[in-house]
């Protein structure tokens, strides 16, 4: 029978806790706010403080959480605590990857090893959109723009679950190879915020 009570499992709590992931009884997630990255594993919470303001978790590969940032995606050994960086294409380019108003918030490691992620405006995300990316380790494709980009869920088919937490929507995207093929509402809401 599954417990219906809820305990604090961490103390203090997470400021901005992004990046959500679930790997070989282990989950994992980042504050943004303090660069710090939180595992839970066997029944307790570890805290490690990240080189880089990373702001999402794309994979767990090994030892080796694959994290992004504005400036890099990077691999932090979770058994060495060290980190190494491996890409740093994200800091050039138009406004959203080199400015102080904008910030990775969320994507996810896609089936044909890609990566995708979304960023935001950091103080106003709604009064300019931010962009959504598939990127390699060496070329950033634009493909979409949405507020604040949150929940990146692949489906067994290969599309994405992507939502706009400010529009209240959570999208559909089918993807080619990487492509984009359709995108389409899946959910709207008059009220909650999918996040």
């Amino acid at each position: 029978m599954i417990s219906s009570k809820i305990e604090n499992i961490l103390d203090p709590v997470s400021s901005l806790g992004e990046g959500l992931l679930v790997r070989n009884s282990m989950v994992f997630w980042i504050d943004i706010d303090s660069s710090q990255l939180f595992v839970f594993k066997d029944l307790k919470v570890h805290c490690y403080d990240l080189p880089i303001q990373a702001t999402v978790i794309f994979d767990l590969n090994g030892n080796d959480l694959i994290v992004g940032s504005m400036l890099e995606i990077g691999a932090f050994n979770i058994l060495t605590k060290n980190y190494v960086k491996i890409s740093s294409f994200l800091a050039s380019g138009d406004e959203h990857k080199n400015s102080e108003h904008f910030r990775t918030n969320d994507g996810a490691l896609m089936k044909e090893g890609l990566f995708i992620f979304g960023t935001m405006c950091r103080n106003q995300p709604h009064n300019k959109k931010g962009n959504l990316y598939i990127a390699t380790l060496d070329q950033l494709t634009l493909i979409d723009q949405l507020y604040i980009p949150n929940s990146f869920i692949q489906l067994p088919n290969g599309d994405f679950l992507i939502s706009d937490s400010l529009e209240k929507i959570i999208w559909k995207y089918a993807f080619k190879n990487g492509e984009l093929m359709s995108k389409k509402i899946f959910k709207q809401f008059d009220y909650d915020v999918p996040d």
